[in-house]
């Protein structure tokens, strides 16, 4: 028993510490943890379940038991089709992953004389533990294949653990437990552990858990098949690979097939459900969004303060070190590792939303921060005296643990910064004031930009507030008959300075309402009025805001613009400038 405990110390160890990095999080959210534990897009993913469950297409019972639990509103990830049928917007690989914890949830409720409830206390806490325990999952697996394809032990439980907690990746995992990244990075540390398995031995056998667990990558979110691009670097060398592929395309073994078939078959469960929810096979519902490939925005996934990798997680930037270091010594597997990030930031940067919405990190890439690993391995090599190691990579240690601390008191509202106001916050641990960092430059909506117009036009953009000259209060914009259907995209763009001792913009506010013709209001919602709440006391300082509005949704046949100022604080603004685009996604 000794002996055993001695093997497995370290695993046992870390069963313990997520555990208790669970139970921290959730006694931490307090009463608000049943709203955190399904949350943001893992709704979609979810409402699958006690949909099927409960045999129903059009999703009003789960809808209502969520707001039961929530008390508010549903998310809008339920579609009406054309055809008046309904259908989920995200795909099931989440919920496929979640099934066995759902049953025993059920379960649960029914021994104990509950009635069914999808979101009981029982399901919710099965859910946030079985994200857990995958997440564990996923650091051991990470840790043997690092160990099986470096050909040592040395470092690879710390490089695991780092890839967790020193990356976006525990941060999700732990406070956004629904989203699809954390599964997928369990998923991928068992594909790579399948790959690598038949690689060694080339076994059949292997091989078809491979395909299957592909499938599963593709039935979670179809771009994870991105990750098909680093099996040269696993590979490990030209001639390792080439035979690997050789035997698979030699028709008369039949092994390509029979994986075809394998891999296909997690993927069949997806127009199964299309069918069961509209009657056709396949349904795009992502409709209105879509890619825009002309590498705009690939500088900009790496490098922006915006959202850009190696600014958030500079974990990353220590991996690149250790790669290009190491270029000479292993040129084909860094070359063919180096190619598929390229690829792989290609595609990711071509989503209209390029930034992901993001709120930690950069989301899109999170899962291939698996990657990251790989690097970082080559990154320890380069030390004779691991002090030095230790040294530098505590620095990504610290600025995540900072970040993380700053998250979660409500310093800032999501992770994105200006130049001016990342430097800024960088060691701002004062959490008396929340929200002193606001950046609010939505992505433009995908689609046809079919007019623009200039709610300025005519209008001075200069103004006094608060001191009796106001040249105006109020910007409005009646939407023309022929772009009821659009989507509309707002700009606002102002240069500001506070007056006469005003401490801070805190309360003043740029106001977007939608009303009726008819005076009716059917949209009204604010944003803050500034990108650091003290900026501009002495000097000039810009602000930038742009945010789509889709008024379809609501009715609205006006929408208007205006500065909320309910303590009258003094300040002056200068070429103020607000543009509104009229934009189509359809062809």
């Amino acid at each position: 028993m000794v002996q055993q405990f001695k093997q497995y110390y370290r695993t046992i160890l870390l069963a313990f510490g997520f555990i208790l990095v669970g139970v921290l999080v959730l006694k931490w959210q307090g009463k608000q943890w049943r709203n955190e534990v399904i949350n943001s897009d893992g709704k979609g993913y979810y409402y699958f379940l006690p949909a099927l469950f409960q045999g129903e297409k059009d999703y009003r019972k789960t809808l209502k038991q969520e707001e039961e639990v929530m008390g508010k509103p549903p998310q809008n990830y339920i579609l009406k089709t054309e055809e008046g049928k309904f259908v989920n917007k995200c795909y099931p690989g989440v919920a496929l992953l979640q099934t066995p914890s759902f049953l025993l949830a059920c379960g649960v409720d029914f021994v104990l004389g509950n009635p069914f409830h999808g979101y009981s206390d029982t399901h919710l806490y099965f859910f946030f533990w079985t994200n857990v325990l995958l997440l564990f999952l996923g650091v051991l697996l990470l840790k043997t294949n690092l160990s099986t394809y470096f050909g040592q032990k040395r470092f690879t439980w710390l490089i695991a653990l780092l890839t967790v907690f020193a990356t976006n990746i525990g941060y999700q995992a732990f406070f956004y437990p629904a989203l699809s990244h954390q599964y997928t990075f369990f998923l991928v540390n068992v594909w790579i552990y399948c790959f690598l398995k038949w690689k060694n031995t080339e076994k059949t056998s292997v091989l078809f858990w491979f395909a299957l667990v592909s499938g599963l990558l593709f039935l979670v979110r179809p771009t994870n098949l991105l990750f098909f691009l680093i099996l040269p670097f696993l590979a490990g060398n030209r001639n390792t690979l080439k035979a690997l592929f050789s035997d698979l395309f030699v028709l008369r073994n039949g092994k390509l097939l029979k994986a075809l078939f394998v891999f296909l078959l997690p993927i069949a469960i997806l127009p199964a459900l299309t069918y069961w929810q509209t009657g056709h096979l396949f349904y795009w519902s992502y409709q209105g969004e879509g890619f825009i490939f002309n590498g705009s925005h690939w500088a900009d996934t790496w490098f922006s303060y915006r959202c850009g990798i190696l600014i958030h997680t500079p974990l990353v930037a220590l991996g690149l070190i250790g790669a290009i270091v190491f270029w000479k010594k292993e040129r084909f597997a860094i070359s063919m590792i180096s190619l598929a990030l390229a690829c792989i930031t290609f595609i990711l940067s071509s989503w209209w939303c390029w930034d992901y919405q993001l709120f930690f990190g950069h989301r899109g890439f999170t899962e291939y921060q698996v990657i990251t690993a790989f690097l970082l391995m080559y990154f320890v090599q380069l030390f004779k005296r691991a002090f030095w190691m230790y040294v530098l990579l505590a620095i990504p240690v610290l600025y995540l643990s900072i970040r993380t601390f700053q998250k979660i008191s409500g310093i800032y509202p999501v992770q994105k910064f200006t130049a001016t106001t990342f430097w800024k916050s960088l060691f701002d641990v004062d959490s008396g004031t929340k929200e002193k960092y606001v950046v609010l430059t939505n992505c433009q909506p995908y689609g046809k930009i079919l007019a623009e117009y200039d709610l300025m036009k005519g209008k001075t953009t200069y103004r006094k507030v608060g001191l009796g000259a106001d040249p105006w209060t109020e910007l409005t914009f009646e939407i023309p008959a022929e772009y009821k259907q659009c989507r509309f995209y707002l700009e606002v763009h102002a240069n500001k300075r506070l007056l006469n001792g005003t401490e801070d913009w805190k309360g003043i506010s740029i106001i977007f309402s939608g009303s009726s013709n008819s005076g009716q209001q059917t949209h009204y919602g604010g944003a803050p009025f500034y990108n650091y709440y003290r900026e501009g006391k002495e000097k000039w300082a810009g602000f930038d805001l742009a945010e789509e509005y889709n008024p379809s949704d609501d009715g609205t046949e006006k929408i208007s613009v205006f500065i909320w100022n309910p303590e009258n604080k003094q300040f002056e603004m200068d070429d103020f400038r607000a543009t509104i685009k009229a934009i189509t996604s359809k062809k």
